[in-house]
């Protein structure tokens, strides 16, 4: 399993290689160099991420086995689109139609089926590989949705296919207030998979546990107060920084300047729905 996170390791950081050469040499076209800017950026970051896990791993002596085995051909089935873009890149003979050929060839190719059964089979053995699944769904779904927007002709012959889930997003809600907690359940069921924590500590503990897309929390509860969980949660974890929403029927002014400081979105209650599932969907599309 070792070796096939290397692997993938590998192939993350030469599709993020390639798609900056190609963003780079495909200026002129601003929408679609962003897009390519963009999963150059995400293909670096799941490149880090898995460097993390991997490192946090390494040691552990109940690693299971894969029961997969990654032959060279499969290896050079994915690899070499990329390798041909990159050389077309550099003669400055690619197209937008050649870049999207060798991105339904390698992103929809068996890459996706290894990737997602190496996350799955890792889950397990650290939260670290919660947050890459979500950001490799994140990942799937901006790439579908780019591409479902273009017009047919500027799309190559092959059709997309429909890939697997490899997350379901997940929203962590901590308050005290029972009723609140129900009312957010109903509501954000409709999104993602919806986890409660009745105060602070015991929120703590469910960041410790596991990943979640969006955590939502109020500000005064016992044992510990939602700026203290924010606090603890982001030292131990700096990713969860930008997944944070706090909800509030007031807050004094040193609360005011901590979420004005750390650029932390907070909703004052009493609130609308159509203001939360704003805010719980702008977090989702921009934190990962």
């Amino acid at each position: 399993m070792k070796d096939i996170i290397a692997w993938l390791r590998k192939l993350e950081m030469l599709a993020s290689n390639v798609y900056q050469q190609a963003a780079e040499k495909l200026a002129s076209d601003q929408q679609f160099s962003a897009f390519l800017e963009r999963m150059s950026e995400e293909e670096a970051w799941h490149y880090h991420l898995m460097g993390s896990a991997a490192a946090s791993i390494q040691d552990a002596g109940d690693v299971s086995a894969s029961a997969l085995l990654i032959d060279d051909a499969t290896k050079r089935k994915i690899t070499d689109p990329f390798l041909a873009l990159s050389a077309m890149v550099e003669k400055g003979e690619a197209t937008r139609k050649d870049v999207l050929h060798c991105i339904l060839e390698t992103e929809f190719s068996e890459w996706n089926a290894i990737f997602i059964y190496a996350i799955r089979a890792m889950l397990p053995m650290d939260p670290m590989f919660q947050h890459i699944a979500a950001t490799m769904e994140s990942h799937k779904e901006k790439l579908t949705a780019f591409i479902d927007e273009l017009p047919p002709d500027a799309l190559p012959s092959e059709s997309l296919p429909n890939l697997p889930k490899v997350w379901d997003r997940r929203i962590l809600v901590v308050s005290d207030d029972a009723a609140l907690r129900d009312l957010l359940v109903e509501i954000l069921g409709e999104v993602a998979v919806v986890e409660i924590a009745t105060n602070g500590k015991e929120g703590r503990d469910r960041l410790d546990a596991g990943f979640y897309n969006v955590i939502i929390s109020g500000v005064k509860m016992a044992e510990i107060d939602g700026i203290t969980l924010y606090r603890q949660a982001v030292s131990a974890m700096p990713r969860l920084k930008h997944h944070f929403l706090f909800l509030t029927a007031n807050a004094s002014p040193e609360t005011h300047q901590f979420f004005s400081e750390n650029h932390v979105p907070v909703i004052y209650k009493p609130f609308t729905i159509d203001k939360l599932m704003r805010a719980v969907s702008d977090i989702m599309d921009k934190s990962l």
